[in-house]
């Protein structure tokens, strides 16, 4: 017995033993801090008057965290919260092939019906109302997922993801309906299959179904070539403002930047969206406070130094100008609407 104590005293772990030692550790570490944090994120969504979600919020352990895929329904039933406004730090994608409703993206009400694609760009605020028989499939990704897989491609270059003027639904014909849903089922299959380069190949569906999609959104390609370098350019300058909107109000700034001239980039704007160059900014400013104020993240009085104006009171004339509501009443219409609580 003796001598038995002494061997286990003297007993070292071969390599091989050491390495599962440490990766049964860290499992274990690491299923702790997952935990932890879902458990953290739950108490951070719970004090939001809108929820903001993240890609892990509604998966466990699934394809890296860089897409999710489900049955709208499935998807509604799970995630009932998200029938008040969301604000999504991912791109979503949703085919209807059943019921009603109305699916309102950054302030515009949509009205959905079968055959009907939405998509929503990471920072729009969206809400939702279907009728109970609603039937679809919803995919969403981080731009990263779509980006990292190809050298000369953007997610955020197809038109209903680029521009806040582009509309954010498309109507696919009865005649293409099986043809699209049959991509969107291959890519839940695909998910939920978590196999060899499935990551691989659900990026590859969602490519197509982006490309086709955008041959709907956009059936006037004679006007797209004949305005392709200003609408470049337009985008351009729109990538700019939402960078840059805080600090950058002025047309003349924008137009340095984009090495041309004031007049110039007004006559880009006027002939893609038929507003002035101040116009577009104004308009981005907006879209933002609208955010802020939906979201309730941000009191009445603070949003206008949120958005870099020195002078609260010219930004409410502003406000009231372009939206023809006050800051607190656009907020409590709103709000109302949602049944949304204050804080």
């Amino acid at each position: 017995m003796i001598n038995c104590v002494i061997v286990m005293s003297n007993y070292t772990p071969t390599g091989k033993q050491r390495y599962l030692q440490h990766s049964y550790n860290s499992l274990r570490i690491y299923t702790i801090a997952w935990t932890f944090r879902t458990f953290c994120a739950y108490l951070y969504l719970m004090k939001q008057s809108v929820p903001v979600f993240n890609i892990e919020n509604f998966n466990d352990f699934a394809l890296q965290h860089t897409i999710h895929c489900d049955i709208l329904s499935s998807h509604l039933k799970k995630y009932p919260g998200l029938i008040i406004p969301d604000k999504p730090y991912y791109f979503i994608t949703i085919l209807f092939t059943q019921g009603l409703g109305i699916h309102e993206i950054d302030f515009t009400t949509h009205r959905i019906s079968r055959g009907h694609i939405s998509f929503v760009a990471p920072g729009q605020v969206h809400s939702w109302k279907f009728t109970k028989d609603i039937e679809g499939i919803i995919f969403l990704h981080s731009k990263d997922f779509y980006d990292l897989n190809f050298t000369h491609k953007r997610v955020s270059h197809f038109p209903f993801f680029c521009s806040i003027y582009n509309t954010a639904c498309v109507k696919v014909a009865q005649r293409d309906l099986n043809y699209f849903k049959s991509l969107f089922d291959l890519v839940v299959s695909e998910f939920h299959l978590n196999t060899l380069m499935s990551l691989s190949k659900i990026c590859s569906l969602i490519d197509i179904i982006y490309t086709d999609a955008t041959r709907i959104y956009n059936p006037q390609e004679e006007h797209w070539e004949q305005n392709g370098p200003y609408l470049k350019k337009f985008i351009r300058l729109e990538e700019l403002i939402s960078k840059k909107y805080k600090a950058i109000k002025s047309p003349g700034e924008y137009a340095k930047l984009m090495h041309i001239s004031e007049r110039h980039l007004n006559r880009i704007c006027k002939s893609t969206v038929k507003q002035s160059v101040g116009d577009v900014i104004h308009e981005r400013i907006i879209l933002e406070a609208k955010r802020l104020l939906a979201s309730g993240d941000v009191a009445v009085s603070e949003v206008a130094v949120k958005l870099g104006y020195d002078d609260p009171a010219y930004f409410s004339r502003l406000f009231k100008i372009k939206t023809g509501f006050s800051a607190s009443e656009f907020m409590k219409r709103y709000r109302k609407s949602f049944g949304i609580r204050y804080r």
